[in-house]
């Protein structure tokens, strides 16, 4: 392989304003040496442009672009001036790129665009400093990971800021936003392992999967977080939205198969929402914790993976200082949920389970009859002489008359089931 082509910090600091600084290669661009004042400023207005082609037919070792090295690290920082702008591309060529990542530390403008963009399967954009575009906007784009790995808290800044990454956006330190508006597109995932702060001129909205590891923090700043149609909030971090509200207009699911999603401030689901609760036990359930107040609307759906419940169980679902509405539909899966939630006054919602196990449950159950029971016993009602009995294999089989409160019960149950006409 023939040696690297090298450009020299004074040569960058040299060039007159204004000046289109292009530097292209075939399949990688590095910095070494060492950098005085840690910073290569460019002369005012002008213009940066790194670019690798990493072509199918150029060399393997396809790095793409890495502006950190081993003396500085994140703290190697790359400026222009005035109206001076920053654009590194990897795989420019387009489709058949190969892997190569654009791994950076500090970029600043005053008034230009910063834009970085890894083009190829699986290629990443990682950032381990600032991006600070003054007055311009934040565009970073990824065919794989758009990654925030710094060791040291780090700042977004700019007019705007647009991030995308097609396996997803990482955010693995402290974060913080000085941008505007944040929108997670539908369909991308923007995964917190640390915490993201949105500074006081920045906002979020998720159309895409917001998703908090245990411990992380998304903090808005007392500002709404939006979650729309598409999007879904999930995981077992931290929203804290202070003074303002998480809207839910998607899908909420807590946890990671179950777990507890924490919002500090208030939380409302619009009719559109819909609460995803997972059940794998008694006390072993998704939990939504409202430290402020909780305004039910849309959907509530229950489901169990394997977990089929035997007895009445109740299952706390909302916790919050204060509670208003309910769900006007209520879904579930491997186990029927009465018609109502029953709220009690400390503000927490809990969804009282009737077990379905059908002893046929090959069969439809017949207008006049309903089998359920647990593991020991079997029951059998029969309306039309309103009585049920019950054996099992010890004391074989017992009949008992049923009161009208009983009667209401097992009737809202076979409405709930579609076995009787709901009316």
């Amino acid at each position: 392989m023939p040696p690297p082509t090298e450009v020299f910090q004074s040569d960058l600091e040299g060039y007159k304003s204004g000046t289109n600084v292009v530097l292209e290669a075939s399949s990688w661009i590095g910095v070494a040496g060492t950098f005085s004042g840690a910073s290569v400023a460019l002369t005012p207005d002008s213009n940066l442009t790194l670019r690798t082609r990493n072509a199918p037919i150029d060399s393997s070792f396809t790095s793409g672009i890495k502006l950190s090295d081993s003396n500085l690290g994140a703290n190697l920082e790359f400026r222009t001036q005035g109206t001076g702008s920053i654009t590194l591309q990897t795989g420019f060529t387009g489709s058949g790129a190969q892997n190569a990542n654009i791994s950076v530390g500090k970029l600043t403008t005053a008034g230009g665009a910063i834009s970085l963009t890894a083009q190829g399967s699986g290629s990443d954009v990682i950032v381990l400093g600032n991006l600070d575009a003054g007055t311009g906007a934040n565009t970073l784009k990824a065919d794989g990971n758009v990654r925030f790995d710094g060791s040291n808290p780090m700042t977004l800044t700019g007019s705007s800021l647009s991030v995308s990454g097609g396996s997803g956006v990482l955010v693995n330190t402290s974060l913080t936003n000085h941008s505007g508006l944040w929108v997670n597109p539908a369909g991308s995932l923007l995964s917190i392992n640390g915490s993201l702060t949105m500074g006081s001129g920045s906002s979020l909205n998720n159309a895409g999967t917001l998703d908090t590891a245990t411990h992380s923090v998304v903090d808005t700043a007392n500002q709404n977080l939006v979650n729309q149609r598409s999007g879904t909030l999930k995981g077992t971090g931290t929203l804290n939205v202070g003074s303002g509200t998480v809207i839910n207009e998607g899908t909420v699911a807590p946890g990671h198969s179950p777990g507890m999603l924490a919002i500090t401030g208030n939380f409302t689901q619009t009719s559109t929402g819909t609460l995803n609760m997972e059940v794998a036990g008694p006390g072993n359930h998704d939990l939504v914790q409202v430290s402020g107040t909780a305004t039910l609307g849309g959907s509530l759906a229950m489901q169990s993976g394997t977990y089929t419940p035997t007895t009445t169980e109740s299952y706390n679902l909302v916790r919050a200082s204060a509670l208003t509405g309910t769900f006007a539909n209520i879904t579930s899966h491997r186990f029927q949920p009465w018609r109502s939630l029953l709220f009690d006054n400390p503000g927490r919602v809990y969804s009282k389970c009737w077990p379905l196990l059908l002893h046929q449950p090959q069969h439809r159950p017949s207008p006049k009859s309903l089998r359920w029971g647990t593991r020991h016993r079997r029951y059998h009602y029969d309306r039309r002489r309103k009585y049920h009995r019950h054996g099992c294999r010890k004391h074989g089989q017992h009949k008992h008359l049923i009161n009208n409160r009983h009667l209401n019960c097992i009737n809202t149950s076979l409405r709930r089931l579609g076995v009787i006409p709901d009316h």
